[in-house]
């Protein structure tokens, strides 16, 4: 992303640490498509922090009927107030660095 965007600007990337359900990862193998895994050795020279965190959605997608193109469509999602969680932290955190710095 970096290499796109022209300099360095990633400073943290979030990652997911649950499992999604066996049924939803069979979904995506029979499109030849496949979970994204982290492997915390494949790059050390990195520049940015990894949050390693549950961002995973437990609730199932509510489809419509009329939705045809529901089978489509991805069904292993975020939750987005973990993930918003995860971002109000990250935005509080230069303000409260020396904070976090006396805990000990």
């Amino acid at each position: 992303m970096n290499k796109f965007l022209g300099k360095e600007r990633i400073n943290f990337v979030t990652f997911n640490s649950l499992k999604p359900p066996q049924s939803l990862i069979k979904k995506y193998q029979k499109r030849k498509e496949f979970l994204v895994p982290f492997i915390k050795e494949a790059r050390t020279e990195r520049n940015y922090k990894i949050i390693l965190t549950p961002l995973l959605n437990n609730k199932a997608p509510k489809i419509s009927r009329a939705d045809a193109l529901a089978k489509q469509r991805s069904f292993i999602r975020h939750d987005p107030d973990k993930l918003a969680k995860v971002l109000m932290f990250l935005l509080e955190l230069e303000e409260n660095k020396n904070f976090i710095k006396a805990i000990i």
